[in-house]
């Protein structure tokens, strides 16, 4: 049997409108420039209009919109609709979230480090194996060391794919 395959076509247009909480003075960028998207600011909103948007699962296509403002912009909210087509508003990180990052990636390689020390003195009172020691009673250390390396590893893997994930489903960091 033949398999059935779907072509895509353009999705219809919309608009793209992002509400902020008083009235600045807005700078708008959209990327790319052939995109066909225009830009109007009316008080505290900043509409984008789009001729067209090609899928993203079969084209690829994203649309890039920064808006600059010259104030605070906590308390933004983003709406938008088309035929076919969604929003998905991704804000920029915290800097407590930025700092958290940062924390996160430090103990991620200090407290293998430090638990690795620990084994290494516990190994060198009680059997008197020495740091650069390579024999075979010095082998089951250093595969525990190894051990602690690599469930850290995995743990910061796993931590990254999350974070990726939600960034990619546009639930923010």
């Amino acid at each position: 049997m033949p398999a059935m395959v779907s072509y895509s076509h353009r999705l219809k247009s919309g608009h793209l409108t992002c509400y902020l909480n008083r009235t600045y003075h807005v700078l708008t960028t959209v990327s790319p420039e052939d995109s066909g998207a225009k830009c109007d600011v009316h008080g505290n909103a900043v509409t984008v209009s789009l001729d067209y948007l090609n899928p993203f699962r079969d084209h690829k296509q994203l649309l890039q919109i920064s808006i600059l403002v010259d104030g605070d912009t906590d308390n933004i909210k983003i709406g938008g609709s088309g035929e076919g087509w969604s929003v998905r508003h991704i804000p920029l990180p915290t800097p407590g979230q930025l700092l958290y990052r940062e924390i996160v990636k430090l103990a991620t390689v200090v407290i293998p480090m430090g638990i690795n020390i620990l084994i290494s003195r516990f190994a060198q009172k009680h059997f008197g194996i020495g740091g650069w020691e390579v024999s075979w009673r010095a082998a089951p250390w250093a595969a525990l060391i190894l051990l602690v390396y690599a469930i850290y590893g995995g743990c910061y893997v796993v931590v990254t794919r999350k974070t990726l994930r939600r960034f990619a489903t546009g639930r923010g960091f």
